[in-house]
């Protein structure tokens, strides 16, 4: 999924995302994942921005929503080390 090209101007924004929830109820989650593999490699998942010939380029922004009643949710990245079998 993307958003068209622009040869003389901008391109499209892409936005994916989860509908706002009614009075009484969860909005939604959003779930990107690879699937897992028996004997080869699993796949990426990759957050990058473009280049800019004269602007700035892309920033890439994660944020947790804020809660009017507690904690907000948890931001986490983390990555599994990998042991060899024997």
């Amino acid at each position: 999924m993307r958003s068209g090209s622009g040869l003389a101007t901008s391109s499209g924004t892409v936005v994916l995302g989860s509908a706002n929830s009614g009075t009484s109820g969860s909005s939604g989650s959003l779930l990107l994942s690879t699937g897992s593999a028996t004997s080869g490699d699993s796949g990426t998942i990759e957050f990058t921005s473009g280049s800019a010939s004269t602007g700035s380029s892309g920033g890439i922004t994660m944020s947790v929503g804020a809660n009017a009643e507690g904690d907000g949710g948890a931001a986490t990245i983390g990555a599994w080390s990998c042991v060899p079998k024997k």
